[in-house]
């Protein structure tokens, strides 16, 4: 079984809602790519744009497992300026939406 780029990446699919805030002709880092790069760097401990930014650079090859980067890792600005751009209740019911089917039924722990 072949793994090629992209897989593993369902949860993406969660965020295609989510209205790209850029024009389609100046996109040089695909909002995927920011969406993965930014993830992953936070659940590695990145607090900010600076540390997403210095955790892609220093994982560009890993990432690149999943999307091909061609460009290399967005500066922090341009982290900062798409995620202040995008449509905060959109993203906001993107994010909902997949850490509800991750996280399954909730149950109450009885004392």
């Amino acid at each position: 079984m072949g793994r090629g780029v992209g897989h593993g990446l369902g949860w993406l699919e969660f965020f295609e809602e989510v209205p790209e805030p850029r024009q389609k002709a100046k996109v040089l880092y695909p909002l995927p790519e920011l969406l993965l790069c930014c993830l992953v760097g936070v659940l590695c401990g990145a607090e900010g744009w600076v540390e997403v930014e210095e955790y892609g650079e220093a994982k560009l090859a890993f990432l690149r497992r999943f999307l091909p980067f061609d460009h290399g890792i967005p500066s922090h600005d341009t982290f900062s300026d798409v995620f202040n751009a995008l449509d905060p209740a959109r993203f906001k019911a993107a994010f909902i939406a997949w850490t509800a089917i991750r996280s399954g039924p909730i149950s109450s722990a009885s004392a």
